[in-house]
């Protein structure tokens, strides 16, 4: 039955311009677009079979496209449109738009075409079609039959997608060779996908899977829409899909940059004015540049997992530093789609998309280093590992910057920047002192989240744009626009060291550029401390800094990294309720030993609850815990079960604790606490007593306003210095650890 068949140009004039039309504010362009660019329309429009569209066509999925990225929300939706289809007497099923351009033949059996929109689409029916079919055939006979269907699918310039394709779509064990041991997410992608369908299709009897892949090619239909072959697809690119992932403001961005290169006059670049040569900017040759530079950033961004789906975060990453932030909501899109790269922008000539796309390319590499630095610096590699810990909170602009003004320097540094460890060293410093921000600023001090973030923004952009500060800051009164790249970021270093504390004892600053004391203060500590350590709180117990200072100390442990790992969980799978114990019990059994140990006055819960969730009490575990050796005895003489027989077996920090602790009392909590305490100070470098010595000035910060009661022995003796400063000493000189 043929096609029926629409024609556009007569009942739609379509004309489209995705970015222009993506919010009301941008409405106010689409006329300067009509004047500006010649009006296009499709020139034909079919509903097909999804059958037909699948093997009618030879398919080019173009080099400048985002790989195939469909996850598993994706998934699930084709696969439960397939069986509501199934289970349907509906004669078709609606599954979306594809928009497809007619290519040369170029000597092929079927129509050649590029796949301008739908390829997540088209991918995966192809995906499932071939999983049906040799479900179908193996359910029967045992023998593969998918070969009948037949998909002619070229991914331009992308080897390694067509081999995951083959592979995995098409079931070319050919291909096997080919496939990598670390490819990219969109390979893996491919790959998901395929085991995925085929999970579904293995409950399928041969007659299910017939009719599953029946109705899949014969009932789902495809708006097929056919361009104009002078059509520039850019302009008219629009999301024309109804199950795929919405267009990202990056993709967006792309086709605003190409319409614009369809509408802004060629005029010669600034170069070839200085330099009296002919060297003009045409929307030609930038069009070419932005599909290569995108090519970049979908490479680079789809490198690995961790920044697949980062695309407008980083856009917003680089956005800070190359424009600057504007506080209003929405201000990313607003200065890329309304005062800058906008028809309406006056100023706006071809020259600057280039210098523009280049500095975006480059930051999608560093961005992926940061993401994924296994070819960092060493030293890099560790910091990026602990900011997966901590999170980087809103630092990522500044981090980006820095690598990027950095790596100015040496462009060649881009691909192996572990071979440029001394042009990188400013940038670990840098990543030091943003570490220390964010632990005992934002986390320690519980100062609110956003503290600070205006201004390291800010300094973000000073790095990126030199020249761009008013007289007024402090960036041009220290001479900022005339500063090397070195120098540009061991400012920024200064300046974030400078935020944290730029005071001493005496009142006088400590770095005098800065006139300003900084935001950490001991007090604050002590004030966030007691206020979590009130009737009901839960202390140190189930704080992101209690988190970190855990499995910092364990790392420190293990001399950082020269002795084998102990934990029998990844780091990522940290759990208070599973992966930390109570040494003193919460609930410990009413008259047993814990309750003899540690006799705290029954009627004080506030005291209780100070001591039960105490950091020196919190033990990080090797394994997960036990909930039925949690009111163990710490130690028997009778060689019965007691928790100190696991510890021995355990974790760093589980046998530091059994080596060192004869028995586990107030003094043991507290004692463990203080060294605790101590470690913190001397990895952050920070001080929360003027008294360092005088191991009885940490109580406050590690029972809040109960330290007084825990003084005086209302948790079953005394703490003083004569009961913890032995313990503290052994914990810091770690003399019995193995």
């Amino acid at each position: 039955m043929p096609a029926r068949r629409i024609c556009v140009t007569d009942r739609l004039g379509l004309f489209f311009d995705v970015a222009e039309r993506k919010s009301s504010r941008t409405r106010r362009e689409s006329s300067i677009a009509k004047d500006g660019a010649k009006q296009v329309a499709f020139s034909s429009a079919e509903l097909q079979k999804l059958g037909d569209l699948l093997t009618g066509y030879h398919f080019h999925i173009p080099d400048y496209q985002r790989g195939y990225s469909w996850g598993q929300t994706q998934l699930n939706a084709l696969w439960s449109d397939l069986q509501i289809a199934v289970r349907s007497e509906a004669k078709q099923h609606f599954t979306g738009i594809v928009l497809l351009r007619k290519l040369d033949q170029n000597g092929t059996t079927l129509p050649l075409v590029e796949l301008v929109d739908g390829q997540q689409r088209v991918i995966s029916a192809m995906t499932l079609a071939r999983t049906l079919a040799h479900q179908a055939a193996n359910a029967d006979t045992g023998e593969e039959a998918s070969q009948t269907l037949d998909f002619k699918v070229n991914f331009i310039d992308n080897a390694e997608l067509q081999t995951y394709f083959d592979f995995w779509a098409m079931n070319d064990e050919r291909e096997a060779v080919r496939l990598g041991p670390n490819c990219s997410s969109y390979a893996a992608n491919i790959e998901n996908a395929a085991r995925f369908f085929r999970e579904r299709a293995r409950d399928l009897d041969a007659a299910a899977a017939r009719v599953y892949l029946e109705t899949l090619l014969d009932r789902f239909r495809l708006f097929v829409l056919d361009a104009h072959p002078e059509f520039d697809i850019h302009v008219a690119f629009e999301t024309l899909n109804n199950r795929g992932k919405k267009l990202t403001t990056l993709e967006l961005l792309k086709n605003r940059l190409i319409y614009l290169t369809n509408i802004l006059p060629d005029r010669a670049s600034p170069e070839s004015v200085l330099s009296d040569e002919t060297s003009p900017v045409s929307g030609k040759n930038v069009r070419v540049q932005i599909h290569r530079a995108w090519k970049g950033i979908y490479r680079s961004l789809g490198r690995s997992p961790a920044t697949q789906n980062h695309d407008d975060e980083f856009l917003r990453a680089h956005a800070i530093g190359y424009f600057g932030e504007e506080r209003d909501a929405g201000w990313v899109e607003n200065v890329l789609f309304n005062e800058t790269f906008t028809a309406n922008n006056a100023d706006l000539t071809l020259a600057e998309i280039p210098a523009y796309i280049r500095s975006l390319e480059e930051a999608a590499v560093w961005w992926s280093h940061m993401h994924e630095p296994k070819l960092m610096p060493r030293s890099h590699q560790k910091q990026h590992a602990r900011f997966a810990r901590i999170t980087y909170a809103y630092f990522k602009p500044l981090i980006l910057a820095a690598y990027m003004r950095a790596g100015a320097e040496a462009p060649h540094a881009l691909a192996q920047p572990g071979e440029h460890e001394a042009l990188l060293r400013p940038v670990a410093a840098l990543l030091q002192q943003i570490e220390r921000f964010i632990v005992i600023v934002l986390t320690l001090s519980g100062r609110a989240a956003h503290l600070g973030r205006a201004d390291m923004n800010n300094l973000a952009h000073r790095l990126l744009c030199p020249e761009s500060a008013s007289e007024t800051t402090v960036w041009v009164k220290c001479g900022g626009p005339k500063m090397t790249a070195g120098e540009a970021v061991c400012f920024a270093r200064d300046y974030v060291k400078a935020y944290i504390d730029n005071s001493r004892l005496d009142g006088s600053l400590l770095d005098e550029r800065f006139e300003w004391y900084g935001e950490f203060s001991a007090a604050a500590v002590e004030q966030e401390i007691a206020e979590r350590m009130r009737l009901g709180g839960t202390g140190y117990y189930k704080w992101a800094f209690t988190r970190l200072l855990l499995l910092e100390y364990e790392e420190a442990q293990r001399d950082e990294g020269s002795k084998p790992i102990k934990l029998k969980w990844p780091w990522d799978e940290f759990s208070f309720d599973k992966t930390v114990e109570h040494i003193f019990p919460q609930t410990p059994d009413d008259h047993g030993y814990w309750n003899d140990v540690i006799a705290i006055d029954g009627r004080s819960k506030a005291l209780r609850n100070a001591v039960v969730h105490s950091l020196g009490n919190l033990m990080l575990l090797s394994a997960k815990r036990n909930p039925s050796v949690s009111n163990l005895p710490f130690r028997t003489k009778d060689g019965s079960r007691c928790k100190v027989t696991s510890y021995e077996q355990g974790s760093y920090s589980e046998t530091q604790v059994a080596h060192i602790f004869r028995e586990w009392n107030i003094a043991a909590i507290a004692a463990r606490g203080v060294a605790l305490l101590k470690f913190a100070e001397k990895r952050w470098s920070f001080s929360l007593t003027d008294k360092p010595n005088d191991y009885n000035s940490y109580l406050p910060f590690l029972f809040g306003e109960r330290a007084d009661e825990v003084r005086e022995g209302y948790a079953g003796k005394k703490v003083d210095g004569r009961s913890i400063n032995t313990l503290v000493n052994d914990l810091l000189a770690d003399r019995y650890a193995p």
